[in-house]
Parts: C-alpha cells; sequence; structure tokens
C-alpha cells in the first residue's frame, strides 16, 4: 500500500470524512442517523403513586423467579445451597 493510499483509506463506522454513520460510504437504511433518531426524555416525568407500586412489586416478583430458576438450573453448590 503506497503511502497516498493509506490517507484516502476510510474505517466504516468511525468518525470523519466518508466514515460515521456510513457503513462502506452508502447511508443507513432508514434514511435517519442513530444520533437524530433518539429521544430526549426529559427529567420532568410524572408517574402517579399506585403505577409506581405496581411497577415496584413486578419488578421484585421478577427478579425472585430468575432468582429461584437460577438456584433450580445451577450447577454450582455455591448457588444452589443460597437462601
Amino acid at each position: 500500500m503506497a503511502a497516498g493510499d493509506a490517507a484516502s483509506w476510510v474505517l466504516p463506522h468511525r468518525p470523519g470524512p466518508g466514515g460515521g454513520d456510513q457503513l462502506g460510504g452508502a447511508p443507513r437504511r432508514g434514511g435517519a442517523s442513530r444520533r437524530a433518531r433518539r429521544r430526549h426524555l426529559g427529567g420532568n416525568a410524572v408517574i402517579d403513586p399506585i403505577t409506581l407500586e405496581v411497577a415496584r412489586h413486578r419488578f421484585a416478583a421478577i427478579a425472585d423467579e430468575m432468582g429461584l430458576v437460577l438456584r433450580r438450573t445451577s450447577l454450582s453448590p455455591n448457588i444452589k445451597e443460597r437462601a
């Protein structure tokens, strides 16, 4: 590879001219860049107390169930014997 070739060679998915949001010089499918598609969530989101408690208890139940499945399917005695 000659010295002039190295300067014009571009890595896909890298920032800079010819890279960034393009893959091999072709624009992304969907047209918009990843940064443009992101949603900006404000810090002023409000959730009512009932929904918050329902979600909190549901997440706790999911975590408990994951622990039970882990203990039941584990091959390690260290995990199987945990209460």
